[in-house]
């Protein structure tokens, strides 16, 4: 996903000299093996707080400008900035590469498992959470043109090679429905591999990608969200996220208000620092957020009776 980005920013900084890009002593080779024009690119060393503000700067005087780090240190570190950039509605875009457990040799320090939870809440703030190179591309382009604080957030890419349904960009984008499915699942991100690997082409699923979090716009065309919500007595979200305040609380926070009865079941992060700094597969287990565990799961909601 990060090269999708990298590539679909550079070919768009070689036609528009408004796109800066920001780094904090990180992907600095990855840009300037791009293409990326040089004087587009600014490398301020390890002050993601500073990086903020020359981004607010270089937006309030008619500047694109991108902020690129590891996920938790884009997010955290400078996360006053990035209010006041959200309170004056400056069209500052942040990019968080590494998301979720991407970085799980690193330990807690780099795993970015809130950063939906706390970017969700900034008014003006929109979240995007692609799933595939595709999706990374078509919002990359909607964020330079958006004229609105964003964040993207980039997991690690799917493992396999899906037939993405990429002909017209919308927040809601079936990756494998079933006329038969009586079981909806919700995901985002790059963890959408195991997902459908978990389910092994059983049509009694319906997979769906969300990958504008917030706002969550309600599509005209497309996929009714609501009608799915609606239809399916069971719904599954599985996020490489927090079980807390990520996908799970924004669907959970639409049945709320539109009274929809479902059964949700969330499937993210646990509630705590991960103990362990091991393999990707092995960090993932331990969330059972893995193959395996994601299919013993959807069997055992299959199999419940009232389906």
């Amino acid at each position: 996903m990060r090269t999708s980005f990298i590539r679909q920013l550079t070919t768009m900084a070689l036609q528009d000299q408004r796109i800066q890009v920001i780094l904090p002593d990180i992907g600095v080779f990855a840009f300037k093996q791009a293409s990326f024009p040089e004087n587009q690119l600014h490398n301020v060393g390890i002050c993601e707080a500073l990086a903020t503000n020359l981004a607010s700067g270089l937006a309030v005087v008619g500047m694109i400008p991108f902020i690129y780090s590891i996920a938790p240190f884009v997010t955290e570190r400078c996360y006053e900035q990035i209010k006041m950039a959200c309170y004056n509605n400056l069209p500052i875009k942040i990019v968080g590469v590494g998301a979720g457990l991407s970085y799980y040799h690193e330990g807690p320090s780099h795993h970015a498992i809130n950063d939906i939870a706390i970017m969700r809440v900034l008014p003006n703030m929109s979240v995007y959470s692609p799933c595939s190179s595709e999706e990374t591309a078509l919002i990359t382009e909607r964020m330079v043109n958006n004229g609105e604080p964003s964040y993207i957030r980039l997991t690690t890419k799917p493992s396999d090679e899906y037939d993405w349904d990429v002909e017209e960009y919308q927040p809601l984008m079936c990756a494998s429905y079933s006329n038969n499915s009586k079981i909806a699942v919700f995901t985002t991100g790059g963890i959408i591999s195991n997902v459908l690997q978990a389910i092994d082409n059983d049509q009694e699923f319906s997979v769906y990608s969300i990958s504008q979090i917030s706002p969550f716009v309600l599509s005209d065309t497309g996929v009714d969200f609501l009608s799915i919500l609606k239809t399916h007595r069971k719904i599954i979200v599985v996020e490489e996220h927090s079980v807390h305040c990520g996908l799970a609380s924004v669907i959970s926070d639409f049945m709320t208000s539109y009274g929809i009865n479902s059964i949700l079941y969330r499937n993210g992060v646990n509630d705590s620092y991960s103990p362990i700094c091991d393999s990707y597969s092995a960090i993932l287990k331990h969330n059972s957020l893995d193959v395996e565990s994601l299919a013993f799961k959807f069997k055992r909601i299959k199999d419940r009776a009232n389906v």
